[in-house]
């Protein structure tokens, strides 16, 4: 029952996909399963650009499914340019795909705003603070990014975070409320 929901899922957001790409000149995927298997298909029919951007959960399902593998080669030789998170999810979907991609943690370049007027600029995360997020990557391009950078969540590196906290970056914790 499951299997079939998530066919039906995965259909569904194909038909829209599809119709939203029509236009398009880039088709830009976020995690490999659904998104970059769906914009891979729309790629197929519109001929456009696909830009899949991988996260972590997306890869380790791919490694761990029957014919994740050839999942992952299909998304992969329908897609433009990859990116992943972290260096060590380039490595793991090279290792199921032959397939190097760029780096780019947490979905951010460094320096895209140096040319544009100057102004207070804030970025920020909220994540599971994890070497996979990318978000300790991040904080040590602080200075790269000129701008103000806000980091929340609770994990692991939320220690190494801490003790970098200070003029340009701002370490918010575990976040509750309503």
């Amino acid at each position: 029952v499951a299997v079939l929901a998530a066919l039906r899922a995965c259909g569904s957001m194909l038909r829209a996909s599809l119709r939203a790409t029509r236009e398009a000149s880039t088709i830009w995927s976020h995690w490999a399963v659904p998104g970059g298997l769906v914009g891979a298909l729309c790629r197929l029919v519109w001929r456009r650009r696909h830009v899949l951007l991988l996260h972590s959960g997306d890869v380790w399902l791919l490694e761990h499914i029957r014919f994740g593998q050839l999942l992952a080669r299909f998304i992969a030789s329908q897609t433009d340019d990859v990116y992943a998170v972290t260096p060590a999810l380039a490595e793991r979907f090279a290792a199921l795909t032959g397939r190097h991609a760029k780096v780019l943690g947490c979905g951010v370049r460094p320096n895209e705003r140096r040319h544009a007027a100057r102004a207070a600029v804030r970025a920020g995360t909220l994540a599971r603070l994890v070497p996979s997020k990318g978000a300790l990557a991040l904080a040590r391009l602080r200075t790269a990014l000129a701008a103000e950078l806000h980091i929340a969540g609770a994990g692991p590196e939320g220690s190494a975070l801490e003790a970098l906290a200070g003029d340009r970056l701002r370490v918010h914790g575990e976040l509750a409320g309503d």
